[in-house]
């Protein structure tokens, strides 16, 4: 009884903090800037073994100005381009940017569990080179409207 009774209030803070967004319109159509914070991320080395963690990336992404803002770092990146499409037969969206730096950055509208709210997470993909090693990158965010 008590596992349901946290499970329901667990369910309801949930939805609390969920924002209402429309999965058939893409999010710079639904906010001038929304705020990304890191809750987690993955690592691999070309040919060699994987790693995760976390960190503490956050990111603003304003869509009216075309800038994403790396907080706390006093830097920056034009975002190059945008595109949103959503597929009706299946119900869901692919949405991405391009920053000027080559970084791929992707949302999506991730369902909330016993809710009809949606919530927004991100994903920054990269490429770091660091003398012959070449390493992929995933940053995973939650993100708000600001």
């Amino acid at each position: 009884m008590r596992a349901a009774a946290a499970l329901a209030g667990l369910l309801v803070a949930r939805a609390a903090s969920a924002q209402d967004w429309n999965p058939t319109e893409p999010v710079w159509a639904q906010a001038d800037k929304v705020t990304c914070t890191e809750t987690g991320r993955y690592g691999c080395e070309i040919g060699k073994q994987c790693g995760s963690g976390k960190g503490t990336a956050k990111f603003v992404f304003s869509f009216d100005e075309k800038r994403v803002s790396f907080v706390g770092t006093g830097l920056g990146q034009i975002i190059a381009g945008q595109v949103f499409t959503y597929y009706e037969a299946i119900k869901t969206e692919a949405m991405s940017l391009l920053l000027a730096d080559g970084r791929l950055f992707k949302f999506s509208y991730r369902p909330i569990l016993g809710t009809q709210s949606r919530e927004l997470v991100g994903y920054a993909i990269g490429h770091n080179r660091r003398g012959e090693a070449d390493e992929i990158n995933i940053i995973v965010f939650t993100c708000v409207k600001s």
